[in-house]
């Protein structure tokens, strides 16, 4: 298992049309976006528009999650709008004629069809708090990588006799061989004020 904490200072930023993106992991390293050719992708964007338009992704399933919010979806035909709130979690397909509308600053998860599979989920901290990462099943035969992504606040991850801090807009990377799973793994707060982190798993196919 390797573990591997990235500042903001190691991040990829860009504008795009309804506002900023910050790319904060993409598989293969050398992939990228633009070129559609990476396996999973985490970004946060910030929505500056009320109304804005999805870039269409029909290789990739998504996971989105507002940080704070709320934030309606809506995907013409192929299922009925939702609205989220911060830190609701919701799946949908890249080639959905996607739209959103309210300015938000959320999270996203994308997943190549055939090579990956993966979830998202919120994990929220107050004072003294302590939690058990959620058990996932063992990596499948290529692996799997669970990113931690804090959005407020401070934490720490307890893993075997290892300590990593994560404060508020860094991300924890754990890439796991095949049959390995962080069993153990504690996720502590830290500072007096409530702790977010993200916590988005990614599963490879065999």
């Amino acid at each position: 298992m390797e573990i591997r904490k990235i500042t903001p200072a190691g991040f990829k930023e860009s504008r795009w049309s309804g506002g900023s993106t910050t790319e904060l992991a993409i598989h293969p390293p050398e992939a990228l976006y633009a070129q559609r050719d990476f396996d999973f992708r985490l970004s946060s964007a910030v929505v500056e528009d009320d109304h804005s338009v999805f870039t269409p992704l029909p290789d990739y399933h998504r996971i989105i999650a507002p940080i704070d919010g709320p934030l309606t979806l809506s995907f013409g035909e192929a299922r009925p709008p939702v609205t989220l709130g911060p830190l609701d979690c919701l799946s949908f397909e890249g080639a959905w004629p996607t739209q959103s509308r309210g300015k938000a600053k959320d999270l996203n998860l994308m997943l190549r069809h055939g090579v990956c599979t993966g979830d998202m989920m919120a994990l929220t901290l107050s004072s003294a708090a302590e939690l058990s990462l959620p058990a996932g099943a063992p990596a499948h035969n290529s692996g799997q990588v669970w990113l931690l992504w804090c959005a407020s606040g401070s934490a720490v991850l307890n893993l075997g006799d290892s300590s990593t801090t994560l404060s508020e807009g860094e991300l924890i990377r754990l890439d796991l061989a095949p049959g390995e799973s962080p069993v153990g793994a504690r996720l502590g707060h830290t500072g007096k004020a409530t702790s977010r982190v993200m916590l988005a798993r990614v599963s490879f196919i065999a």
